[in-house]
Protein backbone atom coordinates (compact mmCIF):
# COMPACT_ATOMS: atom_id res chain seq x y z
CA UNK A 1 0.00 0.00 0.00
CA UNK A 2 3.23 2.73 0.75
CA UNK A 3 4.31 2.22 -2.84
CA UNK A 4 0.98 3.90 -4.40
CA UNK A 5 2.19 6.90 -1.68
CA UNK A 6 5.81 6.82 -2.83
CA UNK A 7 5.09 6.97 -6.52
CA UNK A 8 2.40 9.73 -5.82
CA UNK A 9 5.00 11.54 -3.96
CA UNK A 10 7.49 10.98 -6.61
CA UNK A 11 5.31 12.39 -8.78
CA UNK A 12 4.83 15.45 -7.15
CA UNK A 13 7.45 18.01 -8.37
CA UNK A 14 7.35 20.15 -5.55
CA UNK A 15 8.07 17.64 -3.08
CA UNK A 16 11.13 16.27 -5.41
CA UNK A 17 12.45 19.49 -5.89
CA UNK A 18 13.16 18.97 -2.07
CA UNK A 19 14.11 15.27 -2.23
CA UNK A 20 15.09 14.07 -5.41
CA UNK A 21 14.31 10.57 -5.30
CA UNK A 22 14.75 10.09 -1.79
CA UNK A 23 11.53 8.72 -0.70
CA UNK A 24 11.52 5.29 0.60
CA UNK A 25 9.71 3.08 3.21
CA UNK A 26 11.48 3.98 6.67
CA UNK A 27 13.46 0.58 6.73
CA UNK A 28 15.58 2.13 3.97
CA UNK A 29 16.21 5.08 5.82
CA UNK A 30 20.25 3.96 6.72
CA UNK A 31 23.16 5.63 4.18
CA UNK A 32 20.69 8.39 2.61
CA UNK A 33 21.01 12.08 2.59
CA UNK A 34 18.75 14.49 3.52
CA UNK A 35 16.21 16.08 2.68
CA UNK A 36 14.45 12.68 2.45
CA UNK A 37 10.96 11.62 3.18
CA UNK A 38 10.08 7.82 4.62
CA UNK A 39 6.68 6.24 5.29
CA UNK A 40 5.77 3.48 7.29
CA UNK A 41 2.45 1.88 7.98
CA UNK A 42 1.59 2.28 11.72
CA UNK A 43 -2.18 0.65 11.76
CA UNK A 44 -4.75 -0.64 10.00
CA UNK A 45 -8.79 -1.37 10.13
CA UNK A 46 -10.26 -4.76 9.34
CA UNK A 47 -11.77 -4.72 6.14
CA UNK A 48 -15.45 -2.65 6.20
CA UNK A 49 -18.52 -4.64 6.66
CA UNK A 50 -22.47 -3.94 6.26
CA UNK A 51 -24.87 -6.02 7.31
CA UNK A 52 -24.87 -8.58 4.49
CA UNK A 53 -21.69 -7.97 2.53
CA UNK A 54 -18.21 -7.16 3.16
CA UNK A 55 -17.55 -3.72 1.51
CA UNK A 56 -13.82 -4.49 0.50
CA UNK A 57 -11.92 -1.47 1.94
CA UNK A 58 -8.85 -1.36 4.15
CA UNK A 59 -7.97 1.85 5.82
CA UNK A 60 -4.40 1.87 6.91
CA UNK A 61 -2.92 4.56 9.29
CA UNK A 62 0.47 5.67 7.34
CA UNK A 63 3.40 7.98 8.95
CA UNK A 64 5.23 10.28 6.62
CA UNK A 65 8.31 11.84 7.88
CA UNK A 66 9.98 15.00 6.35
CA UNK A 67 13.68 14.99 7.37
CA UNK A 68 15.99 18.22 6.55
CA UNK A 69 19.24 19.92 8.48
CA UNK A 70 16.96 23.06 9.32
CA UNK A 71 13.33 23.43 10.62
CA UNK A 72 12.03 25.44 8.11
CA UNK A 73 12.67 22.99 5.32
CA UNK A 74 11.76 20.34 7.14
CA UNK A 75 8.11 22.44 7.20
CA UNK A 76 8.62 23.38 3.75
CA UNK A 77 8.66 19.93 2.55
CA UNK A 78 6.18 18.71 5.23
CA UNK A 79 3.63 21.02 3.23
CA UNK A 80 4.41 20.18 0.50
CA UNK A 81 4.19 16.47 0.90
CA UNK A 82 0.18 17.52 3.01
CA UNK A 83 -0.60 19.43 -0.37
CA UNK A 84 -0.03 16.10 -2.74
CA UNK A 85 -1.27 13.23 -0.46
CA UNK A 86 -4.23 14.85 1.71
CA UNK A 87 -7.55 14.46 -0.40
CA UNK A 88 -5.68 12.66 -3.32
CA UNK A 89 -7.45 9.32 -4.60
CA UNK A 90 -7.05 7.19 -7.99
CA UNK A 91 -7.77 3.76 -9.06
CA UNK A 92 -6.68 1.83 -5.91
CA UNK A 93 -6.59 4.75 -3.31
CA UNK A 94 -9.93 5.65 -2.70
CA UNK A 95 -9.26 8.66 -0.43
CA UNK A 96 -6.08 10.00 1.58
CA UNK A 97 -7.10 12.38 4.66
CA UNK A 98 -4.48 13.69 6.94
CA UNK A 99 -5.12 13.28 10.70
CA UNK A 100 -2.22 14.95 12.77
CA UNK A 101 1.44 15.52 12.91
CA UNK A 102 4.49 16.00 15.56
CA UNK A 103 7.79 17.77 15.06
CA UNK A 104 11.31 16.79 16.63
CA UNK A 105 15.43 16.77 16.21
CA UNK A 106 16.02 13.45 15.07
CA UNK A 107 19.73 12.79 15.65
CA UNK A 108 23.14 14.55 15.66
CA UNK A 109 24.19 15.70 13.85
CA UNK A 110 21.13 17.68 14.14
CA UNK A 111 18.06 16.49 11.35
CA UNK A 112 14.90 18.03 12.08
CA UNK A 113 11.66 15.95 11.46
CA UNK A 114 7.89 16.68 10.67
CA UNK A 115 6.00 13.42 11.04
CA UNK A 116 2.55 13.63 9.36
CA UNK A 117 -0.34 10.94 10.00
CA UNK A 118 -2.36 9.97 6.96
CA UNK A 119 -6.01 7.36 6.45
CA UNK A 120 -5.59 6.05 3.58
CA UNK A 121 -8.75 3.65 2.12
CA UNK A 122 -7.74 0.95 -0.51
CA UNK A 123 -9.99 -0.68 -2.48
CA UNK A 124 -9.31 -4.77 -1.76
Amino acid sequence: MIHYLIGRLEDTAAVTAYTSDRIFPLSRLDNNTVPAVVLQMTGTSDTAETHAFTVGIDTTLVEVTAIATDPASAWNLAKEIRKSLNGWNDGAVLATAFQTWASDIFEAPELYTITAEYSVQVKI
